[in-house]
């Protein structure tokens, strides 16, 4: 894993951390490894082009975890859905079986090829668009509706036609 790491380090301007840790000193897992991909300047300048994927296999149900940060200039290639995917359908259900090192050669294979732009995962948290559209049009008729009615009833009330009273 780790020769593969340096390969990728001299091939492309992108790096790539594994780090396993027994501990994350009181942190969330997304506030540890960030911490550490801009303290330690994992990629270039400001953890910019880094991926730091951070695995903390210790403690019982509940105090073990996995997470992968992403570098701002590696977000468009590994945007963060993508990233929790790759922890739970590559990682974890290796780590479960016993296989970390299957799981960590997998995660990695999968985040250099996004970083090298080889292929691409589509994101499972693309909100459909049928369904949004449906609902703006609705609500967009519904305000009509109670409009045309509040226009009716002003035209009743002070005896003017409703077209009038539309332009008013």
């Amino acid at each position: 894993l780790d020769e593969k790491l340096r390969r990728f380090a001299q091939e492309t301007s992108n790096r790539i951390l594994v780090i396993i840790a027994d501990t994350l000193c009181g942190l969330e897992p997304y506030a540890y490894a960030t911490a550490i991909g801009e303290n330690w300047g994992i990629g270039d300048k400001g953890f910019d082009n880094g991926v730091v994927v951070l695995v903390k296999p210790t403690g019982g149900p509940g105090e073990r975890a996995t997470f992968i940060a992403t570098g701002r200039g590696l977000e468009g290639a590994i945007p963060d859905a993508i990233a929790k995917r790759i922890v739970d359908e590559q990682l974890i259900p290796h780590f479960r079986n016993g296989d970390f090192a299957g799981g960590l050669e997998k995660a990695t294979d999968t985040l250099m090829g996004l970083a090298k732009g080889e292929y691409h995962m589509e994101s499972r948290d693309k909100v459909p668009v049928w369904p949004v559209l449906i609902f703006i049009l609705v609500f967009v008729f519904l305000i009509f509706m109670a409009w045309r009615q509040s226009v009716k009833g002003y035209a009743k009330t002070n005896n003017i036609d409703f077209w009038t009273a539309m332009w008013l």
